[in-house]
């Protein structure tokens, strides 16, 4: 697999974090998003140029969807006749998804697009969920069948709800899609075992996991890497993010705990997601390519935030997540920050000479990030 460079100001961060040697400066600026009114707010997607979505209580004690961009944080509704709505994904053409209630107290999946909420139907059920959206709009999650019997991942494309099937159970769920098409998710087989899987041409298969017998894929990127978490052969209560593709995965441990779980990649390979620490706290975390790091030790501990959560990375390495400030819950957006100059000497000693210049040229003229 191909881990690419993230920019070397973070890269040196996350050495001398990772070797327990960074000291209280802040490697990340980190935004407020505040909240539609009440005390409670949540990040879960990023665009490329720093938009967020997620959701968060208004001041009648609601949850709704919101768009977060240029400091104002915008309330999307719900569909008509409904109070409940979350938001999940987003692409660059300002396209969101996520569930909302309708006027008869379902969950329905949505499409916002052009400032209007759009129910995306079910397989003939009654309820669904609506979990990402690519560049071209096609969007995945899943949707009851008839009678609302069984719950099946799906793919919409341009008004057409396909029903993905399962590897043998009667439930899957897809949470990712690339630019490509492909779609990952989990599924339960035969056997009742709950199994990530991989969707793409037109076939479902299961994918390699750490070795236990209980895997999710979350996240696909443009590259077909992909992350999730899986448990463990040895118990199946000890949880691992991982990182791999269609044909391995590796475990990328935790902060401490018993457990992790990988939210995202981006095109570098990098991952984001929350893990137990040795005090058996969640904690969000980054995964630059070697280390698994505490975000909490990247900002600035004086400005009393504990983030709990990250669960969504863009091209620029800009992190979204939750976290809790002064007793409430809120969303958040991370930017990596360039160092002061009297910094540059501690953090290229932290990299080592020939790392920051294998860096350059692993770089390249005109490369860019970018999410999924």
């Amino acid at each position: 697999m191909r881990h690419l460079a993230l920019p070397v100001v973070l890269l040196a961060a996350l050495a001398l974090a990772a070797c327990g040697t960074a000291k209280a400066d802040a490697y990340f600026h980190i935004t407020d998003l505040g909240t539609l009114g009440g005390s409670y707010s949540r990040a879960t997607g990023i665009t490329a140029d720093g938009a967020v979505v997620g959701e968060s209580e208004n001041e009648s004690y609601e949850t709704h969807a919101f768009q977060w961009s240029e400091g104002a944080m915008t309330d999307l509704g719900t569909l008509t006749g409904g109070t409940y709505s979350g938001a999940v994904g987003t692409n660059s053409s300002g396209d969101i998804v996520g569930y909302s209630e309708d006027e008869y107290g379902n969950i329905r999946p949505f499409l916002y697009s052009g400032g209007v909420m759009t129910d995306l139907g079910t397989h003939g059920g009654s309820y669904g969920e609506a979990y990402a959206v690519n560049a071209s709009g096609q969007v995945v999650g899943y949707a009851s069948t008839t009678d609302d019997w069984e719950e099946h991942a799906f793919l919409w494309e341009d008004g057409t709800m396909t029903d993905l099937g399962t590897l043998g159970g009667w439930v899957s769920v897809a949470y990712g899609i690339n630019d490509s098409g492909t779609v990952v998710g989990y599924s339960y087989d035969a056997d009742d075992y709950r199994r990530a899987f991989i969707y793409q041409d037109g076939v479902m298969s299961a994918l390699p996991d750490l070795g236990g017998d209980y895997s999710v894929a979350t996240s696909i990127n443009n590259s077909g890497l992909i992350t999730g978490y899986s448990s463990l052969p040895s118990s199946p209560t000890i949880i691992h993010a991982f990182l791999g593709d269609a044909n391995g995965a590796t475990d990328l441990g935790t902060l401490g705990g018993s457990v992790s779980y990988g939210q995202c990649v981006n095109y570098y390979g990098h991952v984001v997601g929350r893990s137990l620490n040795a005090s058996s706290l969640y904690r969000a975390f980054l995964w630059d390519g070697e280390n698994m790091v505490d975000l909490n030790s990247l900002i600035d501990p004086t400005l009393g935030w504990t983030l709990t959560s990250a669960e969504a990375i863009n091209r620029h390495g800009w992190i979204v997540g939750t976290g809790t400030i002064n007793g409430e819950t809120h969303a958040y957006r991370l930017e990596w920050l360039a160092p002061e100059p009297s910094t540059w000497a501690l953090m290229l000693a932290g990299l080592g000479g020939g790392a920051f210049w294998q860096w350059r040229r692993r770089r390249g003229v005109g490369r860019s990030m970018v999410q999924g």
